[in-house]
């Protein structure tokens, strides 16, 4: 996430009320839970964060939880946008749904750039990815019970897509991504 609270907001720096329309989360709260995706700089409050407050009892981040966003520089986490989220979240009595791990965009160069194909490259990339899930986890665990582990490692013919986490560890980093995050949080 870049910039402050509630970028994006429509309702930033203006008087607007939400409807007395039924809220979809109490509509269909026998059936399933009503989800939304906002930025970890939403704030309650504001008029985007009751809007979604008042609708949906699941929230994932849009992009305050991606790589990019929590570890720019290897081992250095910012955490201000999650961390954002869930305090949204609770207020809101919302689930929290963790998003992503693991994904071929929205990486940071870091972890890739400097790898070939081949055992060495392999091991570095496995240790980063396992570092980033476990340390993520670590930080998140007693509040989100459910993860997006890996983003669209399949693509729409059916193959493996052919990432830089293809090509440098092999298809197997699938399988490794989610024996990484089930042995950091076996409840989820």
């Amino acid at each position: 996430e870049q910039g402050g609270p509630d970028q994006g907001d429509p309702g930033q720096g203006q008087q607007q009320q939400l409807g007395d329309e039924p809220a979809l989360r109490e509509i269909f709260k026998d059936d399933f839970l009503c989800g939304v995706a906002l930025g970890g700089f939403t704030q309650p409050g504001s008029f985007l964060g009751d809007l979604a407050g008042k609708h949906f009892n699941r929230v994932v981040a849009d992009n305050a939880m991606k790589w990019e966003s929590v570890e720019r520089s290897e081992g250095n986490f910012n955490w201000g946008g999650g961390d954002g989220l869930v305090r949204m979240a609770k207020q809101y009595d919302m689930q929290l749904h963790g998003h992503c791990f693991v994904w071929y965009q929205q990486t940071p160069r870091w972890v890739y750039g400097d790898l070939q194909p081949g055992e060495q490259g392999r091991a570095t990339l496995i240790k980063r990815m396992q570092n980033h899930i476990r340390t993520r986890i670590a930080h998140d665990k007693e509040n989100f019970h459910v993860w997006d582990v890996v983003n669209e490692a399949v693509v729409q013919d059916g193959s493996m897509r052919k990432s830089f986490w293809y090509n440098i560890v092999g298809p197997d980093y699938v399988k490794l991504a989610f024996e990484t995050a089930r042995e950091a949080d076996p409840t989820a």
